[in-house]
């Protein structure tokens, strides 16, 4: 990512967040998450994890699971189609 996220009321943290609700789906590293922030890795990372109590890797982790547990539940998909939509695949993290 060569830009930072447009400047809102959003904190850090809650940016970050919906930036990993909206690439689930892909690999995703503490560096990316960092810079849509204009943070460096070391704090965003401290600063996440005062805010949510879970390393932003932990949270992804976290973020997977919940959504193919929706997933199972909602839909009638197989179960290697969930794993794979819900990139529970080890992480970039």
């Amino acid at each position: 990512l060569t830009e930072c996220a447009e400047q809102s009321a959003d904190t850090p943290v809650e940016q970050a967040i919906q930036y990993i609700r909206s690439h689930i789906g892909q690999s995703i590293s503490v560096e990316e998450l960092a810079s849509t922030v204009c943070l460096s890795a070391s704090y965003f990372a401290h600063m996440f994890k005062r805010r949510t109590g879970f390393s932003p890797a932990d949270y992804v982790i976290n973020s997977r699971i919940e959504r193919a547990k929706v997933l199972l539940v909602r839909t009638q998909k197989p179960i290697a189609e969930i794993a794979e939509e819900s990139a529970t695949r080890p992480a970039a993290v």
